[in-house]
Formats: structure tokens, C-alpha cells, sequence
């Protein structure tokens, strides 16, 4: 560059830069130099804005150089400084620039973040939005520049933004509680550094969600444990440890117990389920070989009745060979033998049907039904053995025969009381699920 440039450069002198121009139209075109900086850099370091416009309007490229270091373009240059306009200047001459990466990885909004420049964060996004998404190249977001460097305003600016998703499917997808390098979320780095009003702000109104708060990073620690790390401790560890607890965050130790814990209690879960599964299974298996059995019973009773068949034709014509005897003799009696016999063969291929049918059978209701269909089975069945020994016992045998009515009655009386419960308990339920009647809950909470 040339001395007198350079020098011009530094005044802000726009006078010298057009007198040099009129010496050399090409001066601006030949910036290859052995200083650092362009002119436009060195006019950006010193707020000279109308030098800066003067240049810029004869080369606009300048906009967009980067220094012999290949760190920095002006834009980064201004984003890291204070004065808005000069901003404004270099974006009008070149708003792509906003989407440049200096030499450490950071964009001219990330450096603009690190100084606190509010006005000037505020003007790089409204240029280029899609910039406040960008990472770091240690997978920073700008959040994390803000907790890192304590900027607390700039942060209250950003994050309704990264409360919002992503505009589109080919952005990096970050939000509020992304992740660094190291695993950390900026509630780590706010903890880290012992900056009260960050961590209340971050804490406020659940705004990183306790699952959030509970991250552990690369190096196991939760932002809670992260506060033990210091040898001496004082007031702002207790109160940030209050808060911290207050908002629900645990230790990285607390929340492997308590995940052990929580998979204990699902393994037992799962094993009763299994367990549970097991005895209804044999539940089933029972039911099945019982109810085959008075099938079998009430089948073999039906085709060989009481007293047996006539075994040739006497003199009456309905006195058939094969026919119950104690149809003829007692007409009455086989009726009910029948219908009772019947009912219990009926109910026990019902409850087989059910069984075998698929339906939910863990079902309250069907449980419900299936008791009672076997409660109607069993009692059916002995009333029919009741009606074959009464059929079948010598007339002079009155007395056991009375005592063994007591006990049937008995028998029924105390089956019936089985299934009025049974069915009282059902009508409980369904008056509970339908609302008819307040749950147990419902009553403790009024």
C-alpha cells in the first residue's frame, strides 16, 4: 500500500484519497500491500465513516476483503466496535458479507454477540436472519457466546428466536438447549462462570424444561454438579444451587439412581404383568379341563338317563326299546333332570366357546361373564346329580335324601350370595367408568 494511503487512511482524509485517485485511478485496485489491513480495514478500525463510503464507492469489493491474516473482513472488523452507521455502510455495500467466516470460525454477528453490541446484533439479523442459526466451529451457538462472555442482554434479545423452529428443513436444527463440543448447554456455562441474573433468567417460567437443566456433558456433570468443581465455596454457589434445585435439577449421580430406579420399577412391572399372564393363562387351562369335563358329563348323562332305557317294546306303543324309563315312570322329574342336565351341558360349551373365542378376557366384563356362565355350569351340574339319586334311591330312604336336599339348598343359597356380590361389584364399576357415581379420587379431593 501506498505510504500516503495508508497514512490517509488512518486521518480519515478524504481529500488526500481523492487527490492520490487523481494521481492513480487504478491506487484502490492495486490494495496488495504489506501492511495488514486495506485501507478500508484501517478507515473501519477508525471510524472514518465517510472515508469508508468514498471508498467503497469506487471499489466495493473492498467491502468483502479479508486482511493479509485472512481473519477478518471490515464487516467483522465494525460488528466488533460501536458504531452502528459504519455497520449500516458496509451492509449496503455488501449484505452477503453478514455470511462470511473469519479465520477463527466466527461470523461478523458472532463477534457482535462477544462485545454486547445490541444495535448492531439487531441490524446483522435483520439483514441476514438465517445467520442467528450458525455455529461456531466448536458447534457454538450464539446463545453460547452469550452465556460464555456474559452478555445478558444480547441473550434476552435471541432467545424468542431460538424458541421458534427452524424456517427450513436444510438449516442446522438448534434451539435453546443445544449442545457444544463438550456437551454443554449454556445453562452450564452460565453456572460455570457465576452469572446470577443468566441462571434466573434461563430458570424463569420453565423456559429450558427440566430435562434440559438435568443435561450431563461430556465430562459427566450436570450444570448442578458443576458448582461442587469449586474448592471454596460462597454466597452466589448457595444461591445458585437454590435455584438450580428450586427449578428441579439433579446431580449427575441423583439421576443415575433415580433411572436405575425408574428401570427397577418397570422390570417389576413387567414381571407381574408376566406373572399376571401366567396365572391367567392357567386360569384359562383350568376353566377349560373343567368345563370339558361337565360337558362330558352332562353328555353321557342326556344319552344314558336315570334308570336306564326300555330294552324291547312292551304293550304300550310309546314304550320303545331305547327309551327313558323314567320318562314313563316319572314325566315330571325327567323334565327337570333334562333341563337342568341341558342348562349345565349349555353353560359349559359356552364358557369353551369363550375361551377359545379371542376376546378380552382380561376384560372386568367378560371375567364377570365368564363366572357366572361357570357359576350356572357347576350349579346345573349338581342339581342333576341331585335329580339322578332321587330317581334312583329306594322309596323307604326318605331321611338322607332330605338331609341331602338341606345341603343342596344350602349350597345354592351361599352360590347365590357369591354371584350377588359378584354382580354388585360389576354395577360398581360401570357406574364409576360411566360417572354415575364419584371415583374414589373424586370423593378425597372434594
Amino acid at each position: 500500500m501506498d505510504t500516503r494511503l495508508y497514512e490517509a487512511s488512518i486521518r480519515g482524509d478524504v481529500n488526500s484519497l481523492v487527490e492520490l485517485l487523481q494521481e492513480d485511478p487504478l491506487l484502490l485496485r492495486r490494495v496488495i500491500t504489506s501492511f495488514h489491513e486495506t485501507p478500508l480495514h484501517i478507515a473501519v478500525i477508525s471510524n472514518h465513516v465517510e472515508f469508508a463510503k468514498k471508498i467503497l464507492s469506487i471499489k466495493p469489493e473492498l467491502a468483502s476483503e479479508v486482511d493479509l491474516q485472512g481473519l477478518c473482513t471490515p464487516l467483522h472488523v465494525a460488528s466488533a466496535g460501536t458504531n452502528v452507521e459504519m455497520v449500516n455502510v458496509l451492509l449496503r455495500a455488501n449484505p452477503d458479507v453478514c455470511s462470511v467466516i473469519n479465520g477463527d470460525g466466527r461470523l461478523p454477528l458472532h463477534l457482535a454477540v462477544i462485545k454486547g453490541r445490541v444495535e448492531i446484533v439487531k441490524l446483522l439479523i435483520r439483514t441476514r436472519p438465517e445467520t442467528v442459526r450458525a455455529l461456531t466451529n466448536k458447534t457454538e451457538t450464539i446463545l453460547h457466546l452469550c452465556a460464555r462472555y456474559n452478555r445478558l442482554e444480547v441473550l434476552k434479545l435471541l432467545v424468542p428466536t431460538f424458541m421458534q423452529h427452524n424456517s427450513s428443513e436444510d438449516q442446522v436444527v438448534v434451539s435453546i438447549n443445544s449442545l457444544d463440543d463438550d456437551g454443554n448447554t449454556i445453562l452450564h456455562l452460565a453456572v460455570a462462570s457465576k452469572q446470577i441474573q443468566m441462571i434466573k433468567y434461563l430458570l424463569k417460567d420453565n423456559l429450558m424444561g427440566v430435562e434440559a437443566i438435568n443435561t450431563i456433558n461430556k465430562n459427566g456433570y450436570a450444570a448442578l454438579d458443576i458448582l461442587s468443581q469449586n474448592l471454596i465455596r460462597d454466597l452466589k454457589d448457595i444461591e445458585i444451587g437454590d435455584l438450580l434445585r428450586d427449578a428441579g435439577a439433579l446431580r449427575a449421580r441423583e439421576q443415575q439412581l433415580a433411572a436405575a430406579s425408574t428401570i427397577s420399577l418397570i422390570s417389576n412391572r413387567n414381571e407381574r404383568y408376566l406373572e399376571n399372564d401366567n396365572r391367567l393363562t392357567k386360569k384359562h387351562s383350568a376353566l377349560m379341563v373343567v368345563a370339558s369335563l361337565i360337558a362330558t358329563m352332562a353328555f353321557q348323562a342326556g344319552l344314558n338317563p336315570p334308570s336306564g332305557v326300555w330294552q324291547d317294546h312292551l304293550e304300550k306303543p310309546e314304550r320303545l326299546a331305547g327309551t327313558s324309563i323314567l320318562a314313563d315312570n316319572a314325566p315330571r322329574i325327567y323334565i327337570l333332570f333334562m333341563i337342568s342336565n341341558t342348562t349345565g351341558f349349555l353353560a359349559s360349551l359356552s364358557v369353551i366357546l369363550l375361551l377359545i373365542s379371542g376376546l378380552p378376557l382380561r376384560r372386568r366384563f367378560f371375567v364377570w361373564l365368564l363366572t357366572v356362565i361357570m357359576w350356572i355350569a357347576i350349579t346345573s351340574t349338581a342339581s342333576t346329580y341331585i335329580i339322578a339319586l332321587i330317581c334312583i334311591s329306594a322309596q323307604h330312604i326318605t331321611s338322607p335324601l332330605k338331609v341331602l336336599k338341606g345341603l343342596f339348598f344350602a349350597w345354592i343359597g351361599f352360590m347365590c350370595v357369591i354371584v350377588s356380590v359378584h354382580i354388585l361389584r360389576l354395577l360398581s364399576w360401570l357406574f364409576r367408568k360411566y360417572g354415575i357415581i364419584p371415583t374414589r379420587v373424586q370423593v378425597r379431593g372434594s
